[in-house]
């Protein structure tokens, strides 16, 4: 009897999967043909956003020089958020009952939180250098597009959001 229900799953799972596994018609256009996933390049849609807001490449390439020269700041912060976020972890994880050394790990991930944010303010302040009031709120503007399901910015609308044009 087992026998019997192997063999009937094993028969409708080929017959399930034999049109998945198919070549394509010999008249089908090769566009339908399966397409290679398109390579995702590092910061390339950056240059669109820019484009979008209708700022220049001059324009976009100081706003680029004053973040460059703060990255390095940014991975030092990031790596001590990190060191303390590790800390709290071991301590949650050994269950542990030592409340100094949560306030301590605590209080370091606050610190460098509040660094973090002084030093993103100090490169909004450059960029505010840089570019009119009008080139940030566009600039704003074009970063909605960018908030969509599975992007970085979650669940946010999908274009025609607060500063788009229908």
């Amino acid at each position: 009897m087992r026998y019997f229900k192997t063999l009937a799953t094993v028969l409708a799972l080929s017959f399930a999967a034999a049109p998945a596994l198919a070549a394509p018609t010999p008249g089908a256009p090769l566009a339908q043909a399966a397409k290679p996933a398109a390579k995702k390049g590092k910061g390339k849609g950056k240059g669109k956003r820019f484009e979008r807001a209708g700022i220049s490449k001059e324009k976009m390439q100081k706003i680029k020089q004053a973040i460059e020269k703060n990255k390095a700041k940014h991975k030092a912060i990031r790596a001590e958020m990190k060191k303390h976020r590790q800390a709290l972890k071991k301590l949650l994880d050994a269950d542990s009952n030592d409340q100094a050394a949560y306030k301590k790990a605590l209080d370091g991930l606050d610190a460098a939180q509040k660094k973090q944010q002084a030093l993103r303010n100090s490169e909004k302040k450059e960029i505010a250098k840089i570019l009119t009031p009008k080139e940030v709120a566009k600039l704003m503007g074009a970063g909605r597009r960018m908030r969509g399901p599975g992007r970085r910015g979650g669940g946010g609308p999908r274009g025609h959001g607060d500063f788009d044009a229908k």
